[in-house]
């Protein structure tokens, strides 16, 4: 899924450390609406968490509910379940 098709070989080094990242930006603030749509995009395409992610990213509407990057990253994660 990370890929795409456009990278031979992600380095899981990389994928690995994103993730922490994106758990870190969760706990720092678990109601910043920013950290919680981007963390929530990472789980999802990085590591399939796509229920996980979308519920972060609905968390992050409820605070900001005319975010159109969450309404974005959103529609991509229903796309990835579908894929």
């Amino acid at each position: 899924m990370l890929n795409q098709g456009y990278e031979q070989h992600v380095d899981d080094r990389l994928i690995k450390e994103a993730l922490q990242l994106a758990e870190a930006a969760i706990a720092s603030d678990p109601s910043y609406p920013t950290a919680l749509t981007l963390a929530g995009h990472t789980l999802a395409a990085l590591a399939g968490e796509y229920d996980r992610g979308q519920s972060l990213i609905e968390r992050s509407l409820a605070i900001n509910a005319n975010s159109a990057e969450s309404c974005a990253r959103s529609a991509m994660i229903r796309v990835y379940r579908n894929v």
